[in-house]
This record gives C-alpha cells, sequence and structure tokens, in this order.
C-alpha cells in the first residue's frame, strides 16, 4: 500500500507543471521592486527583467511603458498586474487584468483597488534598450530585403553581445547578399567590442574584408588601445588600412564617372554651338 501511494505521489509531481520563470526569486523581486516608490529599485527591477530576454517579460515591459500596469493589495503583499479593458458598472469603473508573466485572466475588479504603476521619464529610458532590441530581432524575420537590412544594420551600431546568436541564426538562413553583407558586418562589431583576444582578432580582419566604413571608430580605438595585445592592435590598423584602400578606389571611381559625365557634357554642348554657330554663318 505504501509502495503505491508513494508511486502516485512520484506520478502526480512528474505531471504537475514546472516552475516558471516568473516564479524564480529574482522576478518576484523584481515585481515587487516595481511596486515600491524607489527609482533605483524600479529601474534595477527593468534591467532584471528585460536582462531575461523573454519575450513575455518584455510584453510586460511594453505594458508598463504603454501605462497598463498596476499594484493591488493582495493581504500585506501588494500584487503586480496588466490592465486591460476598461468599462463602468454604475457609477464604477472596473479594469479586466491579468497576471503580469502568462497574462492569464484575473477577471475584473474596481479601478478604485489598482495603483497605477506610471513609467516616469527615468523608467522609459531603461525600458526602450530592451524593446528596441526585441523589436530589432522580429525585423531580421521580415520579408521585405531592405527591413532586414535596417535590422542588421541597428544591431551592429547597437553592439549587444546577447544579439550574437540572432545574427548568426539570420546569417545561416539569409539568402540576399547585401543582406547577408550588413549581417556579417554586424556579427563582426558584436565579437569586436565582446569577444576574446583571439575574436577580436578575426572579428577585425573581417571588417577590413568587408570593407566596413561604419566599423571604422571602432577600429581606430582598439588601434590605440594600449590594454589590448599587440596582435589586436596590428590586426585593428591592418583593417583601417584595408577600408582607407577601398574608400580611397571607391572616390578614385566615382571621381573618374563623375569627370567623364561632366566632360560628356561638356562636349554636347560644344557640339551643339558648333552647329548653331555654322548655321547661323559665324
Amino acid at each position: 500500500m505504501k509502495r503505491l501511494l508513494l508511486l502516485l505521489l512520484l506520478v502526480a509531481w512528474l505531471a504537475g507543471p514546472s516552475a516558471s520563470p516568473a516564479q524564480s526569486p529574482e522576478a518576484l523581486k523584481a515585481l515587487a521592486d516595481l511596486a515600491v516608490d524607489d527609482s533605483d529599485k524600479r529601474e534595477a527591477a527593468v534591467n532584471a527583467l528585460g536582462g531575461t530576454r523573454d519575450p513575455k517579460w518584455l510584453e510586460f515591459l511594453a505594458a508598463l511603458r504603454d501605462g497598463n500596469v498596476y499594484a493591488r493589495t493582495q493581504g500585506k503583499t501588494a500584487e503586480v498586474v496588466i490592465g486591460g479593458a476598461k468599462s463602468t458598472k454604475g457609477d464604477a469603473e472596473l479594469v479586466e487584468i491579468a497576471s503580469a508573466y502568462d497574462r492569464k485572466l484575473l477577471g475584473t475588479v474596481p479601478a478604485s483597488s489598482l495603483t497605477e504603476i506610471a513609467a516616469d521619464r527615468r523608467l522609459r529610458i531603461a525600458i526602450k534598450p530592451f524593446l528596441d532590441a526585441d523589436e530589432t530581432r522580429i525585423q531580421l524575420a521580415s520579408p521585405d530585403a531592405e527591413r532586414r537590412r535596417g535590422a542588421a544594420m541597428k544591431l551592429g551600431h547597437q553592439a549587444d553581445a546577447a544579439a550574437a546568436t540572432v545574427v548568426e541564426a539570420a546569417i545561416a538562413r539569409e539568402r540576399v547578399e547585401r543582406v547577408r553583407h550588413a549581417l556579417q558586418e554586424a556579427l563582426a562589431l558584436i565579437r569586436l567590442a565582446h569577444g576574446a583576444p583571439a575574436v577580436r582578432i578575426l572579428a577585425a580582419q573581417s571588417l577590413g574584408d568587408l570593407h566596413s566604413f561604419d566599423a571604422m571608430p571602432a577600429l581606430q580605438k582598439l588601434g590605440v588601445d594600449a590594454a589590448a595585445s599587440p596582435a589586436e592592435r596590428d590586426a585593428a590598423i591592418q583593417a583601417i588600412r584595408q577600408i582607407e584602400r577601398w574608400s580611397l578606389l571607391v572616390r578614385t571611381v566615382e571621381t573618374v564617372f563623375q569627370g567623364a559625365s561632366l566632360a560628356s557634357i561638356l562636349l554636347l554642348m560644344a557640339l551643339g554651338l558648333a552647329i548653331v554657330f555654322g548655321l547661323m554663318g559665324v
């Protein structure tokens, strides 16, 4: 009988739901800190939730930015919820609320029982990078090649280490050459900013081969960085020279074509004047 009971308990435990990220101590603490009147704690809470890169927490931060997050008193603690549709019943205003992480509906409550967790300017500034990064990742899956290219360039400028795996996956599936070039440049910029010395050397070489004009500031900084190894500085300097040579070649070709274009215009003008003056007998 005892064995059967233990077996049933084991099966029930295995079948039970696993702890969700919302139940982690860090997330619970961050939610609690959002409800207190302390700007430093609230900003740290946003960074903690945004740093998870969890789409559900990013959705929560978007709701916080938009003014749809509230706190309600549950016993001696404050529960953070997301507000939804509003309605009225008599003179009372009602708000539909849902849980912070999984948006599980919790019912409809009087608006007077909720306290809005307002996102001031400081909090919105803290939220923005996380939402921008998430939006950029979504744009990488866009069917529009130019939109994907723009997202790749943005990721390169941000040089966020957490985006490296996203960019690598995008490179693997990208078929448009100009977009692939932008993605490779973005990945090299990320690795140049956050990689180990050997990785930074390869990143600098890659940026030189890609003739990345946008990488010049980062390469110039690495080239004079006393904390970097000689090999890193040499790789950066070599990449700068490659980019400068390519830039010189591009400018030379542009100048030649512009000169040829101007010369052809002047030649046509001269021929036209010659014909006109010839007809006039001048």
